[in-house]
């Protein structure tokens, strides 16, 4: 699976930990800490040259607002306009397009400062 496999590699180049500091799916209100959110989101499809245009959504939290956004950067950094990826389980990946900058969400109901980018990973 896409998410599992960006995870695995998020995880190996920095300090993110999988199922601690490093979740997919949404952020859920039991998180109290630092954490990055890897998830999917609507748009994707496949175009006429049969390539596979994937959305990824990535959303970082921390209890202050520098402390989230050097997360949501730590991952921009490590994807942004990357062309192909050495690891196979992310072989197919030809490009990771940035869709945005990050960006301040504001902050959670749990005084969380929340930050979001957007990815396109275009895959054959």
């Amino acid at each position: 699976m896409i998410l599992e496999d960006l995870c695995d590699y998020i995880e190996a180049e920095t300090a993110l930990v999988y199922d601690s500091t490093l979740l997919i799916g949404a952020l859920e209100s039991k998180i109290k800490g630092s954490c990055v959110v890897v998830q999917e989101f609507a748009g994707g499809f496949e175009n006429w040259s049969g390539m596979i245009q994937h959305p990824i959504m990535v959303q970082a939290q921390d209890l202050t607002y520098l402390l989230a956004k050097t997360l949501i950067y730590t991952v921009y950094d490590l994807l942004q306009n990357k062309a192909g990826f050495d690891d196979t389980a992310l072989s197919d990946v030809l490009f990771c397009e940035v869709l945005n900058r990050p960006f301040p969400l504001g902050q959670s109901p749990a005084g969380l400062f929340l930050f979001s980018t957007n990815f396109l990973l275009r895959m054959k």
